[in-house]
């Protein structure tokens, strides 16, 4: 998983045969790419227990975004309500991206990040689920219909996936569905 731009360049360039990322960005290689949809995730904001914003009643964006926000590249979808809403937010002028002010493509070195500080991370729920149970973390009470992440498998719009690759899609997206239907049982408790 990475940046859809700089593996479409790879998987144009024939270095790798097929590519999984947000698929935000795919209306710039419309014609060259097929893309296949594999899953939607809710993404949340989440703090430590007993992280200063926990008090809150009204948690706002701007409120969320005055801490430091720790993680990957926020693709356009995303970037674009967070660059709105705050002074600091450093904008990609060729991808529409947000890199935030600590940007760590390691989900477990963000969360650590998160669980030593003040800083706020973002995270789809199956990367906190384990936290969660554990009262390590917290969700923080914002939602927004922008706050997903839309993953998919892209490769050469020519060529076709080799069976191995066809295998591995079809067990990717088997593992999608479970991960799915154990998100939507956790969110409705």
């Amino acid at each position: 998983l990475g940046n859809f731009d700089h593996l479409a360049r790879e998987v144009l360039a024939n270095r790798l045969e097929f590519a999984i990322a947000d698929t935000t960005a795919a209306e710039r290689h419309p014609t060259r790419l097929a893309i296949e949809p594999i899953a939607e995730h809710r993404v949340f904001f989440f703090v430590r227990h007993g992280h200063p914003l926990l008090a809150n009643k009204d948690v706002t964006l701007e409120t969320i975004l005055a801490c430091p926000l720790v993680g990957p590249r926020l693709p356009q979808r995303i970037a674009a309500h967070v660059a709105k809403s705050s002074a600091n937010a450093k904008v990609d002028r060729e991808s529409g991206d947000v890199t935030p002010g600590l940007m760590l493509d390691a989900f477990g070195v963000a969360r650590n990040v998160v669980l030593s500080g003040n800083a706020v991370g973002l995270a789809p729920f199956a990367a906190l689920e384990a936290d969660l149970r554990g009262g390590r973390i917290a969700l923080l009470p914002f939602t927004a219909p922008w706050m997903h992440l839309s993953y998919g498998l892209f490769y050469p719009r020519k060529r076709s996936l080799s069976r191995v690759a066809q295998l591995f899609v079809t067990q990717l997206r088997q593992v999608e569905a479970a991960l799915q239907a154990r998100e939507q049982r956790a969110l409705v408790r």
